[in-house]
């Protein structure tokens, strides 16, 4: 953080990454409300938005999984999001604190954020580490434990810079 700027709000990070200078979500859009507390369905709008605009964790999901409406009970929404997360853990080689049945529960807005963070992040991995990440992914793979990750990204917040780069505030 800069000196003389106040302590950025983690549903503002997320804002700034995904909607900022250079937007990767042009819709849904990302309010404090539904940061705050966002339901399944505007989650599944961010990642297909994503998806839609960087190419990133493509063949991650069958065509009736890219459909929100075709998503209807828990489990299928804990599987969905469980792909998406090691994807981007896989990614990135780093734990990603967000937990599927807490995010479909409506729990942990806080990691769910930092999971829309890291997501953006790997959106600017190179291609080749983003493609054997969704193998890994569709074959069971799982992303690194806590231990295992060589980045600590819980509590940090990543702005996305004009060259596209991710640092920390």
């Amino acid at each position: 953080m800069y000196q003389g700027q106040p302590a950025m709000e983690y549903w503002e990070a997320t804002q700034k990454v995904l909607q900022g200078d250079t937007a990767i979500v042009r819709r849904p859009r990302l309010t404090e409300a539904l940061l705050k507390k966002p339901p399944f369905r505007f989650l599944h709008d961010i990642i297909t938005e994503v998806f839609r605009q960087t190419g990133f964790a493509g063949g991650l999901f069958s065509p009736e999984e890219q459909i929100s409406t075709n998503i209807k009970d828990k489990e299928s929404k804990v599987n969905y999001l469980n792909k998406i997360i090691n994807c981007v853990g896989i990614t990135l080689n780093a734990h990603v604190p967000a937990r599927p049945f807490k995010i479909v529960s409506g729990l942990e807005p806080e990691q769910t954020n930092t999971f829309l963070q890291m997501l953006a992040a790997a959106t600017t991995v190179d291609s080749p580490t983003k493609q054997r990440a969704v193998s890994k992914v569709l074959v069971g793979e799982k992303m690194p434990s806590l231990e295992q990750g060589t980045m600590e990204w819980t509590h940090l917040y990543f702005l996305m810079s004009d060259q596209n780069r991710m640092c920390a505030t």
